[in-house]
């Protein structure tokens, strides 16, 4: 992280699997490998850095290459930057730590691919237990919920361990219906 600026309560992971969107071309897309960004302002997408009443970056002299590279009258540079060479979460949790570990276990738990297929077979109106999805998200609440008060974790905090919560992600794939390799 940049000199201690970034901590995690201030970035969100985006797993491998989920959705986000490519903004060249605007679509919506699967992951091909774990993205990690700085969060948003709640639920905007205004950078958490960003004085709105001011107009200026508050982290403007240690600001990741992502931000030094932005103009916003050209956006080529960045979007040229899009899933290229990211940082993930093995990069930057030391290994055999409590929380590297962690991260395993929950990876484990609540693989993307197992999200994504039980909200298609939802979309798709196959049959399964009526409650499948709603107990994965329980669990998944218990388990963020375990290591909160274990740890001392934050929710915010949470958002970069583990990424977005199933409930989130199950909502994101039956909004739309999105192909076997990504394609919306």
């Amino acid at each position: 992280m940049v000199e201690g600026i970034l901590k995690p309560s201030m970035l969100m992971t985006y797993r491998r699997g989920e959705l986000a969107v490519n903004p060249d071309t605007r679509q919506l897309i699967r992951l091909e490998s774990e993205m990690i960004k700085i969060r948003g302002k709640g639920l905007k997408s205004t950078c958490l850095f960003l004085n709105e009443e001011e107009n200026v970056c508050l982290i403007y002299e240690k600001r990741p290459l992502e931000c030094r590279i932005l103009k916003c009258w050209d956006t080529e540079p960045v979007r040229n930057l899009f899933l290229k060479d990211l940082l993930t979460r093995i990069d930057l949790i030391p290994p055999g730590t409590i929380l590297f570990n962690l991260v395993q276990k929950y990876e484990e738990a609540f693989p993307v691919e197992m999200i994504f297929e039980i909200s298609q077979d939802i979309h798709a109106g196959h049959d399964s237990p009526a409650d499948e999805p709603h107990m994965l998200a329980d669990n998944d609440a218990s388990f963020r919920a375990e290591i909160m008060k274990a740890l001392g974790i934050s929710a915010d905090e949470l958002l970069f361990f583990l990424g977005r919560p199933v409930s989130t992600l199950l909502e994101g794939f039956q909004e739309v219906k999105i192909g076997a390799k990504g394609e919306k």
